[in-house]
């Protein structure tokens, strides 16, 4: 507790001006406040993600001879990934299937893998950027995986486009 007291002397007439303060409220809102900004600061560093925008600027089109990988996944454990070129012509196609998540993932690393590896290997050509189309019905542990996967081969500008039922 703080207590407030005047410096002079009182007399008889005139009430104490004395007047206690309650500080533990106020130490347990100033000390949960440092709580929270300590670990909000931690995550905010762990959970960042660099995101550019790779469709619709200048900056996309003044790329020569890249590549654009496309991922759409309509459902569960099953893709299709298409390596097209900048003027909108397919270079590869690639559907991808899989028993279970654990088999569809190791599928998808081995396509994607096949695919970056001799645009790597080729002075001329990069792969720009890559757009992952989700249905509704994929979760989101597979749409993470393949994420994961497009990351692992050096893919960095990645765009996420959730298409709708009707689709």
């Amino acid at each position: 507790m703080a207590s407030i007291q005047p410096t002079g002397k009182s007399t008889g007439r005139k009430r104490s001006l004395d007047a206690e303060l309650n500080l533990v409220p106020f130490i347990d809102l100033l000390s949960m406040c440092i709580c929270f900004l300590l670990m909000t600061a931690v995550w905010i560093q762990v959970g960042s993600l660099q995101v550019k925008q790779s469709h619709g600027t200048d900056a996309a089109a003044t790329t020569k001879d890249s590549l654009e990988m496309n991922v759409r996944m309509t459902e569960a454990n099953a893709a299709e990934v298409v390596l097209k070129k900048s003027t909108g012509a397919v270079q590869k196609k690639v559907a991808v299937t899989g028993a279970s998540e654990s088999e569809f993932h190791t599928r998808l690393a081995d396509a994607v893998t096949a695919m970056v590896k001799p645009v790597n290997a080729a002075a001329a050509l990069s792969i720009a950027s890559a757009m992952v189309k989700t249905h509704p019905a994929v979760p989101y542990s597979e749409m993470v995986a393949v994420l994961d996967v497009l990351r692992k081969n050096q893919i960095v500008n990645i765009g996420v486009d959730p298409e709708g039922s009707g689709k």
